[in-house]
């Protein structure tokens, strides 16, 4: 897996979004959300099932990055799972990691997950 294989969902873009293009051959989707922005939750899951429902992006797994984990006030993985309706994806394969973007904590327990899905779908030709 090369880095133009991974589509990141990054807000405060919203303009430059490409609704359309730069999805073919994608095998990630990786969503970084900052769990102190609760205002901004729901932003971050429409743009998510808009991704979903486009034909020619079937075959990626996502990964959601939920950073700021270090912050008192960040949302749990719980509370991102269930404000994200992650429970509703059934045609992708996803996880959530808890991580702090400043210590790099948990970056390569999430990568690593996402590594792993393309070797496995590799593996059983999907």
């Amino acid at each position: 897996m090369d880095i133009k294989s991974i589509f990141v969902i990054a807000l405060g873009l919203e303009s430059w979004w490409p609704r359309k293009t730069y999805y073919h051959g994608t095998h990630a989707v990786i969503v970084v959300m900052d769990c102190t922005d609760r205002a901004r939750i729901t932003l971050i899951k429409d743009e998510l099932f808009r991704l979903l429902r486009h034909e020619d992006r079937q075959h990626f797994v996502i990964l959601v990055f939920a950073n700021k984990q270090d912050i008192k006030d960040a949302k749990t993985l719980a509370e991102i799972t269930d404000a994200l309706s992650l429970r509703c994806v059934k045609t992708h394969d996803w996880h959530i990691q808890a991580c702090c973007a400043l210590t790099g904590y948990t970056l390569y327990d999430g990568l690593g997950w996402t590594a792993q899905q393309e070797v496995e779908k590799g593996m059983t030709g999907i």
